[in-house]
């Protein structure tokens, strides 16, 4: 198919009050280095009328996480269970302005005649720390 990664995503949302600070977690893992900032901006591509928005699939291209022009993303729902999102992940490397032909393929059928354009544009700083274990092995991040 000729994409640059395929994985299955399993998504878990956690939520917090407003102001909550993480606490130190040293005393339950090795080491919490933090690493540099990392700025992304994500483009999310839909139709007009939200096809894919409506049957769970989102197609976005995010930049920032790597060198380069970028990553496109494709995501397909495989199971639907009221703990977790598990999705397929399909992954192209990239720009913006060339949309992977693989993609679009995959959803021809519920795209049809309409046009993907771009729906939503979100950008993030995240501020990342890496979890350690006892041997100095990262275990998250």
């Amino acid at each position: 198919m000729g994409t640059d990664g395929r994985s299955v995503e399993r998504e878990f949302k956690l939520a917090v009050e407003p102001g909550f600070e993480l606490p130190d977690l040293r005393s339950i893992v090795g080491g919490t280095p933090r690493l540099a900032d990392q700025r992304t901006r994500v483009v999310y591509f839909d139709t007009p009328d939200l096809r894919l928005w409506h049957r769970r699939i989102t197609l976005r291209h995010r930049t920032g996480e790597a060198p380069g022009d970028g990553e496109w993303t494709l995501k397909l729902p495989v199971v639907d269970d009221e703990l977790t999102l598990d999705r397929t992940e399909l992954s192209w490397s990239g720009a913006r302005d060339s949309m992977p032909r693989d993609a679009t393929r995959l959803v021809g059928g519920i795209v049809r005649r309409a046009s993907l354009a771009e729906i939503a544009v979100l950008e993030a700083t995240r501020r990342r720390l890496v979890l350690r274990d006892e041997d100095g092995d990262t275990v998250g991040e």
